[in-house]
């Protein structure tokens, strides 16, 4: 007959596995992973011939370059701040408010800067400013958010004398200045105004947007230079604001209805003084309107009615960021409003100027196509300087230090292609290389053939084309097409990108292997190109050794990342198949990657002018798998350890000592027999099992890592041990301990020893790579994961109620009751630690998602995790105490009755 025990066990074992099941499903659509080639066919490099002749492009403007920026050659290199520090130095906290030194430094600047630009054709400039310049006069009596004495008038009435200083010299070399600020603009003042009249930031109300309609008539009140504002919605918060500066923005615009009514107050105040608003499309996932960048529907419903003769829509010319493998911005081709196109000379994600990457060709194209398609396109705006944290890259201030050639060529090449789209653009290039170089004939036609090509090689070097051609929908997110190196310089290692990467290209094993070796060939013919011809160099020859340089620099990146190529497809060929070729060639690789990765840290870690790879994340990367092999053996040690305390447990295996039994058979008992548990035998050594079987349990975590993580194991181990220590403390009253310690750390053990089997087939990286790329894993793992999960709880419901002598309900409670206090010690770890930076140190570890999103994004941010987590983990551990306390006080103490059970 079979017993309640057994049908409640085996109701639990079925919910479990319910549950699992249920789970992987939902994992498995959030984790799917889908692919579909790029149409990329808009960049074909053949000339088109114009429908209606030479159009050129009125409206031209330029960042402003390195005006602003200082050489803070003690902290380049490492901030990823997206925060530019455009006139730090210039713009005081405290009185006077301005350093007029440092203004007349950066106007002698940007009077070369703004000539250089006029010269080349441009007739419009953007400025990093808005709130820093007015003091919203017209809103009420005029002292209503800054008082008469208000140090922020005081401050802007100063930086208000002194940028119209900087406007004066831009207009004087008819360049048109346009001040830009990310929405919402504000300061403190400013904030509390908004809560006082209006209750909060209300970017849906009217009377909230009418504060910056009369900011802005202020402003072109005061700046008759002021062409313009741009705003941009999609990127603000903490990494853009200065620490200790009360001017910063927040991500509060995130609905159609906040940025109609956004553009219509500007623009009424825009029309009143005949000047024109830039709004940028660049919302980058934000609310309902995420997609308005790149999804024309989203774009018409936002900005399909709003038309106006003083709105301009500025949009990334690519579908995206400023990557290659980019289809063109599809909603460049939509809407009747008046475009321009915004391109990046510097290219932050490809090498971020450091060596030889000539975008002409993909630029004509672009701007062609673009043309055909949209009659409103009148110009572009062109970044010199802007893109990502310029701090975290090679020290380029454009054009007043560092390495700018490449930047150079591309500036000039986009100031002709404005002018005249079909022009020839070979003689767009050799016209560069003539004035810049030399007029030689011979080192022109080599030079312009080096930049022609410079850019295919940087294709073949960084980006993997057999993934990179495909738009790739995996881990719940739209990864941009050059993967693998995060953002511009992070080499990646995590499993949940390289999982991906393999399994996308791995039926083009060998083109992707011989990219790399024809990128590095490649950066070899460039620099041979460019050593023939440099006795024939007339001007400029510091720079012309410069850039030979940059190609070194370019080889032994290339070098560098072949190998890195070569070993990652190596590895995951070897977890996918187990092939023994693919295992002896990812480990050769992997010493040839060491070996030139010390090298390349050596030479170019620190240099200023390409900082090197940063090759934090591939260390650690390299560390899991060259420890692949112990972690396989350690997981088997582990496997045969389980196996055999398992054995030594089975009822009359091994002979009782005298009355006492084999501590063994405690811990089978505790997993398969736990209602036979009784609680008057004694056991032989439970104390030496108990501390065994915590070494073997702790030992699990870190053979997960490979060895390779520390906060990992001890956080994860450690609070497991909490557990079984207050719940052991809980039901034995401190009498016993090390015996109830066998029978709670048992199950877990058990647990544990399910992971340890997959690791023991191919390592860590196998289970990681089966549960990124195989749903009958996640199905099979999950399942299988939950049901043991169940039945552990179960468990120790049990022995509760056996060691501590309550019934069932009081028993459940003294188990919710210690996860309770767990959840109390984690979530107050989180809260103390920080959330991110706790994410960010266990990845980093572990190298689950890609290390760079905390640098460049967050975690939390990127994946949309709450900040508050850690207070709602804290709130739900004070429940669960508080509830399962209340149960237990109600419930009375019972003597065990044999035979009734859970």
């Amino acid at each position: 007959m079979i017993s309640r025990y057994s049908l409640t066990t085996l109701f639990i074992l079925l919910a479990g596995l319910a549950a699992g099941y249920l789970a992987s499903k939902g994992v498995i659509d959030f984790l799917a992973i889908s692919y579909t080639q790029k149409d990329l066919s808009a960049y074909d490099t053949r000339t088109r011939i114009p429908e209606n002749g030479h159009k050129e492009l009125p409206f031209r403007m330029v960042d402003l370059g390195g005006v602003g920026v200082l050489p803070d050659t003690l902290n380049w290199g490492s901030d990823y701040s997206h925060n530019q520090h455009f006139f730090e130095d210039v713009m005081i906290a405290g009185p006077p408010y301005m350093d007029t030194v440092a203004l007349a430094r950066e106007r002698d600047k940007l009077d070369l800067y703004a000539k250089k630009m006029s010269g080349m054709g441009y007739n419009a400039i953007a400025m990093p400013l808005f709130m820093e310049l007015i003091n919203f006069d017209r809103v009420g009596d005029g002292r209503q958010i800054y008082g008469d004495h208000s140090e922020y008038r005081s401050r802007h009435d100063s930086l208000a004398h002194g940028f119209s200083e900087l406007m004066e010299v831009s207009a004087d070399y008819g360049l048109s200045t346009y001040l830009w600020t990310d929405m919402v603009a504000l300061t403190s003042p400013l904030e509390d105004y908004f809560q006082r009249r209006l209750g909060s930031v209300d970017t849906e109300s009217e009377a909230f947007w009418e504060i910056y309609e009369y900011g802005a008539e202020e402003l072109f009140e005061k700046f008759p230079r002021v062409g313009g504002i741009i705003l941009r919605i999609g990127e603000a918060g903490s990494i853009y604001n200065k620490p200790g500066w009360d001017y910063r923005s927040e991500l509060y615009v995130r609905t159609e209805k906040a940025v109609e009514l956004m553009l219509k107050a500007f623009l009424r105040a825009a029309e009143k003084y005949d000047r024109t608003i830039v709004f940028r499309t660049w919302s980058v996932g934000v609310g309902r309107i995420g997609d308005m960048h790149t999804n024309p529907e989203t774009y018409l419903k936002v900005l399909g009615h709003l038309k106006s003769d003083h709105l301009v829509v500025s949009t990334k010319y690519c579908a995206g960021d400023f990557y290659s493998w980019l289809p063109l911005n599809p909603t460049l081709s939509c809407g009747d409003q008046r475009r321009i196109m915004e391109f990046q000379a510097k290219r932050e994600f490809e090498g971020f100027g450091s060596f030889p990457n000539y975008t002409g060709p993909l630029h004509q194209a672009a701007i062609q196509s673009i043309l055909r398609d949209n009659p409103h396109l009148e110009g572009a705006w062109v970044w010199t300087q802007y893109g990502g944290p310029l701090r975290a890259g090679p020290l380029i201030i454009y054009p007043f230090y560092g390495f700018n050639v490449i930047n150079e060529l591309n500036v000039y090449a986009l100031s002709r292609l404005l002018q005249d789209p079909y022009t020839r653009l070979d003689s767009v290039t050799s016209s560069w290389v003539r004035d810049y170089f030399g007029s030689d004939s011979t080192l022109v036609a080599r030079v312009t053939d080096c930049m022609n090509n410079s850019y295919n090689v940087m294709l073949q070097g960084l980006y993997i084309g057999e993934f990179a051609k495909y738009d790739v929908k995996a881990l719940g997110l739209e990864p941009p097409p050059m993967l693998w190196i995060f953002e511009w310089d992070i080499l990646g290692a995590s499993s949940s990108v390289f999982s991906n990467i393999y399994f996308i290209t791995r039926d083009h094993f060998r083109e992707v292997i011989d990219e790399g070796l024809e990128a590095l060939r490649g950066a070899v013919g460039l620099k041979e190109d460019l050593l023939a011809v440099r006795d024939r160099v007339s001007f400029h020859e510091k720079e012309y050794d410069r850039l030979i340089a940059s190609v070194d620099y370019e080889i032994e990146l290339f070098r560098l990342l072949d190998y890195y190529r070569q070993f990652f497809m190596h590895y995951y060929r070897w977890l996918d198949t187990g092939d023994l070729q693919s295992r002896t060639a990812f480990q050769l690789a992997l010493g040839q990657f060491t070996a030139v990765a010390d090298f390349h840290l050596e030479k170019y870690g620190g240099n200023l002018n390409t900082l090197g790879i940063n090759l934090g994340e591939a260390g650690q990367g390299t560390r899991i798998a060259g420890r692949t092999f112990s972690a396989i053996r350690w997981a088997r040690v582990y496997l045969v350890l389980a196996i055999f305390l398992l054995i030594m447990g089975i009822p009359g295996f091994m002979r009782p000592r005298g009355y006492r039994k084999f501590a063994a058979s405690l811990f089978f008992d505790s997993i398969f027999r736990t209602q036979s548990i009784d609680i008057q035998d004694s056991y032989h050594s439970t104390g030496r099992l108990a501390f065994l079987l915590v070494l073997i349990y702790l030992l699990s975590f870190f053979i997960l890592s490979s060895f390779a993580a520390f906060w990992f194991p001890v956080i994860l181990g450690v609070l497991s041990m909490v557990y079984c220590i207050i719940l052991g403390i809980f039901i034995s009253g401190g009498r016993n301990l090390a015996r109830i310690l066998v029978t709670l750390i048992a199950p877990r053990l058990i647990i544990m020893a399910l992971f340890m089997s997959v690791v023991a087939v191919r390592g860590p990286g196998y289970l990681w790579y089966q549960f990124w790329v195989s749903d009958l894993f996640k199905i099979g793992f999950l399942s299988l994961l939950m049901m043991m999960i169940f039945r552990k709880y179960q468990i120790y419901t049990v022995l509760s109620r056996k060691w501590g002598h309550r019934n069932t309900a009081g028993s459940f409670a003294l188990v919710f009751m210690a996860l309770g206090i767990q959840l109390l010690i984690g979530g107050a770890l989180l809260l103390f630690f920080g959330l991110e930076k706790s994410l960010t140190t266990l990845n980093d570890e572990l190298l689950v998602l890609p290390g760079g999103l905390s640098r460049i994004m967050g975690i939390t941010t990127h994946l949309g995790i709450p900040v508050e987590l850690p207070e709602w983990i804290l709130y739900t551990a004070s429940v669960i105490i508080v509830g399962s306390f209340v149960l237990f006080l109600f419930n009375r103490r019972v003597r065990h009755v044999p035979g009734k059970f859970l």
